[in-house]
């Protein structure tokens, strides 16, 4: 399979690599991801193609039995980072569907060109990089909430409100940028997905294409067909019957632009950024972009980023699946809501106690109950240094019923 539809067939591939920080302990990003979405893993046939280092770590906490397959790359950590980027390039059955690439910016590895090559491959091939722990969330868990009819796969872990549902997005911002090579197909998006975007609480883009998004010629004359565009834009704003400005700007990508969306991301008034690059031209810019797109990687902070159109574009049939009909539900973790609620992590379980002491034979740490909520102590030694709530999804969503704001965070 390799169109990345909402229906992936049993041979889905899907390549795993991380930093070091990111997959070491039951809350790290990684082993937090899979957990939760092991059953849709399973219920896609889905095989993890996967480092070393991630592999030990899935093994170690469970995971590689509630996964269909795991499969390692050989070597060092260049070979394997080669084996990955090769692999998206495969027309064989050796080929991954979707990449999975979670690096710690403080990791000198994330800017290494074997790095930068893995997401490249995949803008080339329009294959799903999703490169931050919110962009994988959400990737995989708008795939479970549109199987709607699937009786196989449990309840996701989010919370189940339709009025939340439809109220999630206007809460968000989503930024819009792109390549002037592609900023036809921006336009194709905004079009089509008009509906959608305009549920955003807030829509902003780079200057010249936030122009174009509103209906206007650029400011500026673009490396190719710049009358075309205008003329496009102008049929964009009357087929919308534009009557205001729908985008907010900041400036240009090469003035500064990407910079100002990254602050906004580092400020959380930022969510989601739809990026389509042209990875066939160079850019002068380039270390503004990888200024935004590291703001996203950081801890603690939550962005979905999308490189490509054809990724944005199933993104948004999969909103659009999840929002219709009367069982609207849209991607608001437990987890995350738990986080924000209470300052900590929490693993969701049907059988929290079984997974809190499987959690502490493997890193340690002593297993404690407050109330219907248990509590890992983690030691001193740990990077984490904080203690880690297992809870049922049940309990979870009574404690945030009753927590201040309750489930409206």
């Amino acid at each position: 399979m390799n169109d990345g539809t909402t229906t992936p067939s049993p041979a889905l591939r899907i390549g795993l690599a991380a930093s070091r920080s990111l997959v070491t302990g039951p809350a790290s990003p990684v082993i937090l991801l899979l957990r939760e979405m092991a059953p849709l893993l399973r219920a896609l046939g889905a095989t993890i193609v996967t480092t070393p280092d991630c592999a030990d770590s899935l093994r170690r906490h469970g995971l590689h039995q509630r996964l269909t397959a795991i499969e390692v790359v050989p070597g060092g950590r260049l070979e394997q980072m080669v084996w990955l980027v090769a692999a998206v390039v495969s027309t064989d059955e050796t080929a991954l569907d979707w990449v999975i690439h979670l690096s710690d910016p403080d990791d000198p590895s994330s800017s290494y060109p074997e790095t930068t090559a893995l997401k490249r491959q995949c803008v080339v091939h329009g294959k799903p990089y999703l490169g931050t722990y919110a962009t994988a969330w959400e990737w995989l868990c708008l795939h479970w909430l549109a199987r709607k009819d699937d009786k196989t796969l449990p309840a996701p872990p989010v919370r189940q409100d339709n009025e939340a549902a439809m109220d999630f997005l206007r809460t968000r911002t989503v930024a819009l940028v792109a390549h002037d090579t592609r900023k036809g197909e921006m336009l194709d998006f905004a079009l089509q997905h008009h509906g959608l975007l305009t549920l955003f609480g807030r829509r902003l883009a780079t200057g010249t294409t936030a122009s174009l998004l509103n209906g206007r010629a650029p400011s500026r004359r673009l490396s190719e067909g710049t009358d075309e565009l205008a003329s496009r834009a102008q049929a964009l704003a009357e087929r919308l019957s534009l009557q205001e400005d729908w985008i907010d700007h900041v400036q240009s990508g090469p003035m500064g632009g990407d910079a100002e969306i990254a602050r906004e991301i580092l400020r959380r008034r930022c969510d989601h950024v739809l990026f389509f690059e042209d990875p066939h031209v160079p850019r002068e810019h380039e270390a503004d972009i990888q200024l935004m797109e590291r703001a996203a990687r950081l801890e603690r902070v939550e962005c979905l980023c999308l490189h490509d159109p054809k990724t944005a574009a199933i993104w948004a049939g999969l909103w659009q699946t999840c929002l219709s009909g009367p069982a609207a539900a849209a991607p608001i973790s437990l987890s995350a809501a738990w986080r924000q609620a209470f300052g900590e992590e929490v693993i969701l379980s049907d059988d929290p106690a079984a997974e809190a002491e499987a959690a502490a034979r493997a890193g340690g740490g002593a297993v404690t109950a407050e109330g219907d909520v248990l509590y890992l102590t983690l030691p001193e030694t740990d990077q984490a240094g904080r203690r880690i709530a297992f809870a049922s999804p049940a309990i979870a969503h009574a404690r945030l019923a009753h927590a201040p704001g309750g489930e409206s965070r």
